[in-house]
């Protein structure tokens, strides 16, 4: 399991400088040069894909079965949910999906409230998944989760943002001023072949 990232901070990102409010947030957030905060953040914003998920849930070693892996995403949740490093997730989606993959034992284990199962215990829990990820292996649930996803960012973006369907339509584009070019062959209107080929005969 990886460890914490460094707590070391250096420059803030750049920020209004008038808010003073701002810049005592952002001085305490670590600027992203670890090689351990950099893999951490992009495995946990991987986890915002629903196929990625399934991708884990049916491909062998099968790791949301096991316990130091569901430790590893408790880690993830518990560190980068934390306004420190919440700034630098793009995708915040992944969070959800990481309440509904950790088993709620492997929270109690971390917390102290359940013991540590030992390996040699036939009686010892094996299996960690939990119901949505045995779930996600099925083609139809991950499109399922797929569309939900889809209707939850429209939703968002219309009453969280302002934006979506309130937004403005554009103007119209402006009328296609005449031109003197001579007429080509796609300019030319499609005629009857035949009709004009018989009254030629006609005649």
């Amino acid at each position: 399991m990886s460890a914490a990232p460094a707590s070391s901070s250096s420059q803030p990102p750049a920020g209004s400088a008038n808010q003073p409010q701002q810049q005592q947030l952002y001085s305490n957030i670590p600027y992203p040069k670890s090689d351990v905060f950099l893999s951490d953040l992009e495995f946990l914003q991987s986890l915002s894909q629903p196929s990625y998920l399934r991708h884990l849930s049916i491909t062998p070693p099968f790791v949301l079965q096991s316990l130091s892996f569901q430790l590893y995403l408790l880690y993830l949740y518990k560190t980068y949910s934390t306004p420190r490093y919440r700034v630098h997730v793009i995708y915040p989606l992944a969070f959800e999906y990481l309440k509904l993959l950790v088993h709620p034992d492997v929270v109690a284990i971390a917390n102290g409230t359940m013991a540590v199962p030992r390996a040699n215990d036939p009686k010892a829990r094996t299996d960690y998944a939990t119901k949505f990820s045995n779930s996600i292996s099925a083609e139809p649930f991950r499109d399922q989760v797929h569309s939900e996803q889809f209707a939850a960012w429209k939703w968002r973006v219309t009453n969280v943002y302002g934006k979506g369907e309130d937004m403005p339509k554009p103007p119209p584009p402006p009328p296609e001023e005449p031109t003197n070019e001579a007429p080509t062959v796609e300019d030319a209107k499609p005629t009857d072949v035949k009709e004009e080929a018989s009254d030629a005969t006609a005649k």
